[in-house]
């Protein structure tokens, strides 16, 4: 499964408020947009509408927000430490979500029979954030800004990269 586009909305909880959201909050968004997970404050949401909703919900209780693209990474994801700058695992430890403005996606694949996949992997390694298998190819997540660096280390060892762009 390719990572899929989600859609988040990071709350800003006045101070004084109960940590959790309140009651007419939840059943506000129960009704109109509940969320398919959440991560302490971040609450994330299926589609691009029901974040809009929720963020009216928000606005007709004074409370502020910010909205977020994510990606929604698959079960079994390899994260890299520097993983945490640019996504995280939801608080239940169920899904792996990185901000689709920070990341470049990509698959891996050979360009011929002298190129040398493994290599160019290894190469890649330092700078990767995260790697899934996908369809019996590699797919990885990058710095946004590390594309062409990228491009060129596949090119060097005779691969090609493809980037990969969420559902939804």
């Amino acid at each position: 499964m390719e990572p899929i586009r989600t859609f988040g909305l990071d709350m800003d909880l006045p101070e004084g408020r109960r940590p959790g959201i309140d009651t007419q909050i939840v059943a506000e968004l129960a009704e109109s947009s509940p969320p398919i997970d959440r991560d302490k404050e971040l609450l994330i949401f299926g589609s691009r509408r029901q974040q809009e909703e929720a963020r009216a919900v928000m606005e007709r209780h004074g409370v502020a927000c910010e909205n977020f693209d994510l990606l929604l990474f698959p079960d079994g994801a390899e994260l890299r430490p520097s993983f945490t700058d640019y996504g995280f695992t939801s608080s239940q430890g169920r899904r792996i979500y990185a901000y689709a403005d920070a990341v470049f996606l990509y698959t891996l694949r050979s360009g011929g029979p002298q190129a040398e996949p493994s290599q160019a992997l290894l190469q890649m390694e330092e700078h990767l954030l995260a790697s899934f298998e996908q369809n019996g190819e590699m797919c990885c997540a990058a710095d946004i800004q590390s594309d062409e660096l990228m491009e060129r280390i596949a090119r060097a060892y005779g691969c090609e990269i493809s980037p990969l762009s969420a559902e939804n």
